[in-house]
């Protein structure tokens, strides 16, 4: 017994002379939202700490911003036993305000925290645990959710994180969908090295990222390299993305090109070729183009996805401008018809910002592009906004889609908007973001073409597309097109084409009627994630495939 109890004391003596130096709790706020938070911290009740020993930010969070600390605390300096000390942490956007509220209270030896989420229209609840916890309401506008959990630093739970996540932050026009004069593409760059060349939880993140794209016609994955979690990716792809081409790839190297095309729509064919020249680590790898030939409801588009020579010298920039050629002449023989559009997108490795050598402006000179307007945000990788890049390192711009200017096929309108992809799945917890760059999204309106114009090029399908449109077509007149496109697949046959048309009309007919009675109207995320369980609850064919049976577009030369 004596022993026990000396080994209590000399615990107690240990806590007490440790504890002004371990006894210190902060709250770190990350901002997974599009719009800046105002925050502002201040100390309440009939007890108040002295300045020095605590602190709260009062300032804005810009949006996107990653984690930053916004409050601080020393739980023993001046802290009384059996006192009880509040401080609040107020979040506002626009008109409304949350509040976190952190609760100490005096100890004979050191304190006891616990804390709270005030959220609108419900009541703060106490918590002191290392469980996750969270609401959704609506901020500034916009659905969100708050996300926060403690963790053990210094002591006991004595560090919070707090997250602010929009659930819809780039909502998907479901007109966009049935309309084969717009498309729109994702190009993301998704850092899945194979290990042992990097761990950064490319497993868990193929697992996470089909759950935040959905709403495109197509995406272009770059640096999908790593294997497994490519399978795993393509699986979790599927119920949206059915077509998909192979990884670009030669024998010859040591790792594939890590470029992949995943499809709403048909993928009739692919082709692809492989760069002549490199330099450094790139020469590991299959760097090249990897093209397919797209069919969305009988317009056919022109889609070449790469990933080109990365680095800035002297010499990575002349094999860039290698490269840009050998992209140009790819194209040509294709020898895609006049009038079909052509984009190229990827991670091009030509940073706008800087545009060292002029190589932006060269690069659309070279490829004969047309420079799409871009959207606000300036970058597609930032290390003050990403997890996985350096916060010293300059951001850039670097990720592009492009549409190709000499085939009589230019649009009417062409932008590219950066699309900050992030999640707040536990097992991503302070990680948040899903690859080292951000994702773009084009969307180009091209011109309706008539049945005359498809006719004289020897086209399919041109049930859908013999009135041309505007730009924002009569949404029942969209439908009636529609309607007629996917009779004309089933008299020839196409089952499973028939059956994806089928769910998009669905899609529109149940359950969105108010989207139906304005063609502007924008469905979020949760609307799309209504349709796929709406797909589930039928067991539809399409999400009962099993992963082998994926349809791969043919490539030529194999």
């Amino acid at each position: 017994m004596s022993k026990l109890f000396a080994g209590i004391v000399a615990a107690l003596i240990g806590l007490f002379f440790c504890a002004p130096l371990l006894a210190e709790s902060y709250v770190f706020f990350q901002n997974n939202t599009s719009f800046p938070i105002q925050v502002n911290t201040s100390q309440s009740g009939s007890h108040a700490l002295a300045e020095v020993a605590w602190w709260g930010k009062d300032g804005i969070i810009a949006p996107w911003q990653k984690e930053s600390n916004v409050f601080w605390v020393n739980r023993n300096k001046g802290i009384k036993n059996g006192k009880t000390y509040l401080f609040t942490v107020s979040l506002s956007a626009g008109t409304d305000t949350i509040r976190f509220l952190v609760n100490i209270k005096g100890w004979p030896v050191g304190s006891g925290m616990k804390f709270a989420l005030e959220a609108p229209n419900s009541k703060p609840k106490w918590y002191h645990d290392k469980e996750f916890h969270e609401a959704t309401f609506m901020l500034n506008g916009k659905l969100v959710t708050a996300k926060f959990a403690a963790y053990n630093t210094r002591t006991a739970y004595s560090d919070i994180t707090l997250v602010l996540h929009e659930l819809q932050p780039y909502p998907t026009n479901p007109i966009d969908l049935i309309n084969p004069d717009v498309i729109n593409i994702l190009s993301y760059n998704i850092y899945m090295l194979t290990p042992p060349l990097a761990f950064t939880n490319q497993e868990t993140r193929a697992e996470v990222i089909p759950g935040y794209v959905h709403g495109y016609d197509a995406i272009i994955f770059s640096e999908a390299f790593y294997n497994s979690a490519r399978t795993t990716l393509l699986e979790g792809l599927a119920p949206e993305y059915p077509y998909h081409t192979h990884v670009l790839n030669n024998s010859e190297t040591i790792e594939d090109g890590g470029v992949i095309i995943v499809s709403r729509w048909p993928i009739e064919f692919t082709n692809q070729m492989i760069y002549n020249n490199c330099q450094g680590e790139d020469c590991f790898a299959s760097k090249g183009v990897m093209y397919a030939q797209i069919n969305k409801l009988g317009r056919r588009y022109h889609l070449f996805g790469t990933h080109m020579q990365a680095w800035k010298s002297g010499e990575k920039v002349s094999v860039r401008q290698e490269q840009f050629q050998q992209i140009k002449q790819f194209i040509g023989e294709q020898h895609i018809p006049k009038g079909e559009p052509i984009l190229i997108g990827g991670d091009l490795n030509v940073d706008k910002i800087e545009n060292k050598a002029d190589e932006y402006c060269r690069m659309l000179s070279t490829l004969q592009v047309n420079e799409p307007a871009y959207c606000p945000y300036p970058y597609t990788c930032n290390g003050l906004t990403n997890y996985y890049c350096s916060e010293t390192a300059p951001p850039e711009y670097l990720d592009y889609i492009l549409p190709f200017s000499i085939n009589g096929a230019t649009p009417l309108k062409a932008t590219n908007q950066v699309r900050i992809l992030r999640a707040i799945e536990d097992k991503l917890w302070n990680i948040f973001d899903l690859s080292d760059h951000f994702s773009v999204c084009g969307r180009f309106v091209f011109p309706a073409v008539t049945l005359a114009d498809y006719n004289a090029n020897n086209l399919l399908n041109p049930l859908c597309l013999n009135t041309p449109q505007p730009e924002t077509p009569n949404t029942a007149t969209l439908l009636n097109r529609f309607t007629q496109y996917m009779n004309s697949l089933h008299n020839q046959g196409d089952t499973l084409m028939t059956a994806i048309a089928a769910n998009l009309e669905q899609y529109f007919n149940s359950g969105t009627v108010s989207l139906l009675t304005d063609a502007g109207t924008l469905a979020d995320t949760a609307a799309i994630k209504q349709q796929l369980r709406m797909l589930q609850q039928q067991g539809n064919v399409l999400l009962m495939m099993q992963p082998s049976l994926l349809p791969v577009a043919p490539l030529r030369g194999q």
